[in-house]
C-alpha cells in the first residue's frame, strides 16, 4: 500500500530552491504555498464555489485555521523563500518585506539575538506558535529565538497574520501572530548535505536524513542535524551551537496518524543589546560593543578566566557547574557577558479524520530548558581605554563582580481541537492547558579578586538585599525563587459561508495564574523586625555550607500567587464582490497579562497591575486579477493599561517600592492606527515584482497617569516610540532557467526615539564631545539586499548555490533608539551557500 506521508506541510524537500518564482499567490486550500517572496494577501479562498467534501480530506484540515482568518490581513511564506532567505539568520528575517513588520538584530547577522514587532507591538504582544505549540515565554511572553533555531532548516510553511485575536488555540497577540509548521517525513528515502560560509569567520555545515516507508509502509522517519559558529559584523559578538530535528510518523491507516517531533538547540552567544550615546560610536567606531570584555591577551586574566564556556558545557542538561569560569573565549576576546542555553522539546501529534466532515487534532508537548545569562555588574563603571576596551585592572579597580542567573525550567502542555463542517460552515471547538515552573536563582560568579570583608578566606563583595547590605563570596546564591504558571484556555470558533458573505466569530475563554515562591530574599525583598529568614547559603547550586551572609537581617520569604481571567471575543466579515475583489470589517478585544517581572518585581509582589487591552478594528480591501493584485487594508487599536517603570523617592522601601522607590504601574492609553498595502505583478515570465508599504500613527492617548507625565514626559498625541512609523519595501525577482537573481529594499522613516518625542543627540565631534546634530527621531534610511543563486540537476543528484548580500550599499544607520542610546545596524555583509540531495 503506497502512502504519502506528510505532517503539515507535504512531503520532504531535500533541495534549496531558488528566490525567484511565481509571485502571486494561490488561494488557500493549496497544499503548496506557491510565493516566492514575502507578501501579503487577503484571505479570499471561500469565493471559490467547489464542494469541499469532495476536496482531499487531509488537505482541509492542514489548511483548517486558514478558514478562520477570513477576515485578516496575512502572509505566507513557503519552504522554498525560507531556504533561501535563511542562510545563517533567525527565522524572523524572513519577514522584512512584510507591511508592518520591523525586524532587528543587536550583533546585527541575525545570530541568536533578533527581536520582531508587528505595527510597533514588540514580541510581548504577539502571538508565536511552532506546530500549534505557542512559544511565547510564559513570564515574560518574550520570544527567545536563540531557541528555536532548528527551526531554519525544518521550516515548511510560515504564516504571519497581522490583527488581534487571530491565532485559533490560544490569546492572539494585540497585532497579530506568527504561526510556523515544520517538515513532514516523505514516502522516499534520500539524503542532503548543506554548507554556508559568510565573512567575520562565520560558517555552517548540516546534514538531512529521510528513511522513506519502512516498516509495512507504516513508519518514516526523518533527521536533521547542524552546527553553526560565528561572528556578527559588531565586536565580540560570537555565537555557536547545534540544532537538531528528528521527525517520526506512524500511519496506522489513512484516517489516522501519530508525529513525534524532537527539536532543540544547544547554543551559547555573546551579547550585544546595551544601547549607548552616539558619543562613544562617534569615538570608537559603529562596530563598537559596549559590553564587558577584554582581549585574551591581558596579562591579568587568571587561570580560571581562561577557562573558557564550550557546548559540551550544555549539550548534557544536569552539566551547568558553578565552578566553571563564566567565559566565552573567541577571536582574540574574553567575553564576560553570555547567554548559555539549551531547552530541547519533545512533540506528539495525534491526527483523527472522523470522517468526511469532521477532524480531531490532539497536540502534546513537554519541553525542559537549562541555561544561564552571565555579566558584569554595573557594567558603566569600568573605565575604559581609547579604544573603548576594557582591561582585567580597569575591571579589579572598579569593584564590580560577575553574576550567573540561572534560568531552569520545565513545560509541558496538551490542545485538543475538534473540527467539523456542515454543508459550508465550519466549526471548530477547542482547549489548551499547560503548566510552566521554572526556578530562577543568582549566583556571584566572579569577584575579580575584591574583598569587602576582608576576614573572610574568599573574595567577596556587598550586595543590598532590600535596605541592608551583606557579604556574599564566588559560589554564593544571592537570589532565589520560583515561578508556576498554570494556564488554560477554551475556544469556539465558526466560520459560516453565506452566498458571497463569510463571516467567522470567536470566543476564547482564558485562565492565567502566576505562583511566586522564593527560597532566598531578592534584591527588592525589605527586611523586617519580626522576619523569619537569615540570609544563609544551604541551597542547592551554590556553596551550600552554612555560611550567614548577613547575621542580623531578617526577611519574610515572598509566597505570592495571581490569577487572570479574560473572555476574547471576535467578529469578522468577508464580501466577494465577484471573483476579483472582497472587502473584509472585522473587531476583536485581546487581553495580555503583565510581565511576570512586573508583578513579582524582585521581591516587592505588585497586586495592582491589571490585564493590558486591546480592542481593533479592521477594514481590508483586496483586488486580484491575472498577473495582478494588491490588497489595501486599514487598522485602529485602542490600547490601554500599558505598564511602564516609574520612581517616586517618598516611597522607597515601601510595600510594592523598591529601596530607590521604583515600581511598575499602568500609564494609562494609547492607540496605534495606520494603513498597509501590499501589491504584486508578473511583469514577464522572467520577471516579477513586489511593492509593500506601511504608515502608522502609534500615539499616546488622552488617558495618562500624571506620574508617566512627568517623568515620561509623555503627552496625549505624542509618538509612541521604538518603531519606523513610515515603512516602504521593494522586491524584484529574475529567473532564467537554473539562474535566478532577487534584489530586495527596505526604506524606513519616523523612527521616534523618545516616549516624550524631545530631540537627542545623534552624532558627536569624537574630540571635543560636543553634540553636533540632534533630531527626535532616527534618520531614515534606506537598505538593499541581493540574492544569486543557480540550482541545476546533475548525475542524478541536486544541486544549488546561492550568493546573497546583505545591505548592498553598506549603509550607515541605527536600528534601535531609546533614552539609554543606540544600536547601529549592520554593515554590508555576504554569505556563501551550497547544498547537494541524492
Amino acid at each position: 500500500m503506497k502512502k504519502k506521508l506528510t505532517l503539515f506541510c507535504g512531503v520532504f524537500i531535500i533541495l534549496n530552491s531558488g528566490i525567484a518564482g511565481d509571485i502571486i499567490n494561490t488561494v488557500s486550500g493549496s497544499d503548496n504555498f506557491n510565493i516566492s517572496s514575502p507578501r501579503d494577501t487577503i484571505q479570499v479562498e471561500l469565493q471559490s464555489e467547489i464542494n469541499i467534501l469532495n476536496v482531499q480530506n487531509r488537505k482541509i484540515f492542514e489548511n483548517w485555521p486558514n478558514y478562520f482568518s477570513v477576515s485578516n490581513a496575512f502572509t505566507k511564506i513557503n519552504m522554498r523563500e525560507i531556504n533561501d532567505r535563511l542562510t545563517i539568520q533567525d527565522i524572523p528575517h524572513t519577514f522584512v518585506n512584510i507591511p508592518g513588520v520591523y525586524v532587528t538584530s543587536f550583533g546585527g547577522s541575525g545570530l541568536g539575538d533578533s527581536k520582531l514587532s508587528i505595527r510597533g507591538f514588540d514580541e510581548q504582544r504577539l502571538n508565536v506558535t511552532v506546530n500549534n505549540i505557542e512559544i511565547n515565554n510564559p513570564e515574560s511572553q518574550l520570544v527567545p529565538w536563540y531557541e528555536w533555531r532548528s527551526l531554519i532548516n525544518s521550516s515548511c510553511s510560515i504564516q504571519v497574520q497581522r490583527g488581534a485575536g487571530s491565532t485559533l488555540h490560544s490569546f492572539g497577540g494585540f497585532a497579530g501572530s506568527v504561526n510556523i509548521h515544520t517538515m513532514g517525513t516523505s514516502e522516499k528515502s534520500g539524503y542532503s548535505i548543506n554548507a554556508a560560509a559568510g565573512m567575520y569567520d562565520t560558517y555552517k555545515i548540516g546534514a538531512e536524513f529521510n528513511s522513506g516507508l519502512f516498516a509495512g509502509d507504516l513508519l518514516s522517519f526523518s533527521g536533521r542535524i547542524n552546527y553553526l559558529s560565528g561572528n556578527s559584523w559588531r565586536q565580540n559578538t560570537y555565537y555557536q551551537g547545534i540544532s537538531y530535528y528528528f521527525n517520526l510518523l506512524y500511519s496506522p491507516t489513512k484516517n489516522q496518524s501519530l508525529n513525534l517531533i524532537f527539536q532543540g538547540t544547544p547554543q551559547f552567544h555573546t551579547y550585544a543589546f546595551y544601547p549607548q550615546s552616539a558619543l562613544y560610536f562617534s569615538k570608537y567606531g559603529r562596530s563598537w560593543n559596549p559590553h564587558a570584555f577584554v582581549l585574551n591577551t591581558d596579562s591579568d586574566l587568571t587561570k580560571r578566566e581562561n577557562d573558557g564556556t564550550s557546548l559540551s558545557n550544555i549539550i548534557v542538561l544536569s552539566h551547568i557547574d558553578k565552578d566553571k569560569g563564566g567565559e566565552v573565549i573567541r577571536n582574540g576576546n574574553v567575553s564576560f557577558d553570555n547567554e548559555v542555553y539549551h531547552r530541547p522539546q519533545l512533540e506528539m501529534h495525534h491526527s483523527w479524520q472522523i470522517n468526511n466532515g469532521s477532524h480531531l487534532q490532539t497536540t502534546v508537548f513537554a519541553a525542559k530548558g537549562s541555561g544561564y545569562d552571565e555579566m558584569i555588574n554595573n557594567y558603566y563603571r569600568i573605565r575604559r581605554d581609547g579604544k573603548g576596551l576594557m582591561s582585567m585592572a580597569a575591571i579589579a579597580i572598579s569593584k564590580q563582580y560577575q553574576y550567573r542567573a540561572y534560568n531552569l525550567n520545565s513545560h509541558f502542555g496538551i490542545t485538543s481541537v475538534f473540527n467539523t463542517i456542515w454543508k459550508a460552515h465550519r466549526f471548530s471547538i477547542g482547549v489548551q492547558a499547560s503548566s510552566w515552573q521554572a526556578r530562577h536563582y543568582g549566583l556571584i560568579l566572579n569577584t575579580f579578586g575584591n574583598r569587602e570583608d576582608s576576614n573572610e578566606e574568599k573574595d567577596n563583595v556587598r550586595i543590598n538585599i532590600g535596605s541592608k547590605n551583606a557579604i556574599f563570596r564566588e559560589g554564593d546564591i544571592y537570589y532565589d525563587y520560583t515561578t508556576k504558571k498554570p494556564s488554560l484556555s477554551a475556544f469556539i470558533n465558526t466560520a459560516w459561508k453565506l452566498s458571497a458573505f463569510s463571516i467567522v466569530t470567536s470566543l476564547q475563554y482564558s485562565n492565567q495564574r502566576y505562583d511566586f515562591k522564593e527560597a532566598f530574599p531578592s534584591a527588592n525583598n525589605i527586611s523586617s523586625p519580626d522576619g523569619t529568614y537569615i540570609l544563609t547559603q544551604n541551597i542547592e547550586g551554590g556553596n551550600n555550607d552554612r555560611f550567614v551572609n548577613n547575621s542580623e537581617a531578617r526577611y519574610n520569604l515572598v509566597n505570592f500567587s495571581k490569577t487572570y481571567n479574560s473572555f476574547s471575543p471576535k467578529l469578522g466579515i468577508n464580501y466577494n464582490v465577484n471573483k476579483n475583489i472582497n472587502i473584509f470589517l472585522n473587531y476583536s478585544r485581546v487581553f495580555n497579562e503583565p510581565d511576570a517581572a512586573y508583578i513579582f518585581y524582585e521581591g516587592q509582589p505588585n497586586d495592582d497591575l491589571e490585564m493590558e487591552i486591546s480592542d481593533d478594528i479592521e477594514l481590508g480591501l483586496g483586488f486580484m486579477y491575472k498577473t495582478f493584485d494588491i490588497n489595501l487594508n486599514a487598522y485602529r487599536i485602542y490600547f490601554d493599561n500599558k505598564a511602564f517603570k516609574i520612581q517616586d523617592l517618598t516611597k522607597a522601601n515601601m510595600p510594592g517600592y523598591d529601596y530607590k522607590g521604583r515600581r511598575y504601574v499602568a500609564i494609562g492609553t494609547a492607540i496605534y492606527q495606520g494603513i498597509e498595502m501590499a501589491a504584486n505583478m508578473r511583469l514577464s515570465d522572467k520577471f516579477n515584482l513586489g511593492v509593500t508599504l506601511s504608515k502608522m500613527n502609534n500615539v499616546w492617548g488622552a488617558n495618562i497617569s500624571e506620574k508617566a507625565e512627568n517623568q515620561l514626559g509623555i503627552k496625549e498625541g505624542k509618538i509612541n516610540p521604538g518603531n519606523p512609523q513610515f515603512m516602504l519595501g521593494g522586491l524584484v525577482n529574475y529567473l532564467s532557467g537554473p539562474f535566478y537573481v532577487s534584489l530586495s529594499a527596505c526604506y524606513n522613516k519616523d523612527y521616534y526615539i523618545l516616549p516624550s518625542n524631545e530631540p537627542v543627540a545623534l552624532e558627536y565631534d569624537a574630540e571635543t564631545a560636543e553634540p553636533i546634530r540632534s533630531s527626535s527621531t532616527l534618520d531614515n534610511w534606506l537598505v538593499f539586499d541581493m540574492a544569486i543563486g543557480w540550482r541545476q540537476q546533475l548525475l542524478g543528484s541536486s544541486i544549488s548555490l546561492s550568493l546573497n548580500i546583505f545591505n548592498l550599499l553598506d549603509t550607515k544607520y541605527f536600528q534601535f533608539g531609546n533614552k539609554y542610546g543606540f544600536i547601529p545596524g549592520p554593515e554590508r555583509h555576504t554569505v556563501f551557500s551550497f547544498a547537494i540531495g541524492l
